[in-house]
């Protein structure tokens, strides 16, 4: 995740944790860097003990004495923190599908306000000017007239 995008952490659990009180100020400390690191990484899999003992910065004896204790205390709150990461992403996800569609829809409205009002097909037919006459025109200035023959149906 980028940095200033991860959810808040619920610590309420370790907290809580009656172990958690009783281990000395380093255990404390290894046991709060693995809590954060495991939130860091999405609640993926924990790597491997060489791993972890660079993710926790530990002495070698501190290491080797409150390393059975601290994973303990987090196979515990384990659950708890897989169950609020999968219940905040699943809302995440439902309120990004929610915001792409506002922003579809706005989108669309801005387009449409943007867009050119559409033509009317009459209003692409040239007008003519209807001519007016001051006096009655003659029959030559009229032109010939034609005779529509009519023809008989039936």
């Amino acid at each position: 995740m980028k940095r200033g995008s991860m959810f808040p952490m619920p610590v309420q659990a370790l907290m809580d944790h009656p172990e958690f009180h009783q281990m000395s100020a380093a255990a404390c400390g290894m046991t709060v860097r693995l809590v954060f690191h495991y939130w860091r990484t999405e609640c993926a899999e924990l790597p491997s003990k060489g791993e972890l003992y660079c993710v926790c910065r530990p002495h070698r004896r501190t290491w080797a004495s409150h390393y059975p204790q601290m994973m303990r205390i987090f196979n515990e709150i384990r659950p708890g923190l897989d169950r609020y990461f999968a219940e905040r992403s699943a809302r995440k996800s439902i309120i990004q599908s929610v915001q792409a569609n506002q922003a579809a829809k706005r989108r669309g409205k801005s387009l449409a306000e943007k867009a050119p009002p559409r033509a009317d097909p009459f209003d692409r037919l040239p007008t003519r000017e209807a001519e007016r006459y001051q006096r009655v025109l003659t029959p030559e200035e009229r032109g010939p007239r034609r005779r529509v023959a009519q023809t008989r149906l039936g």
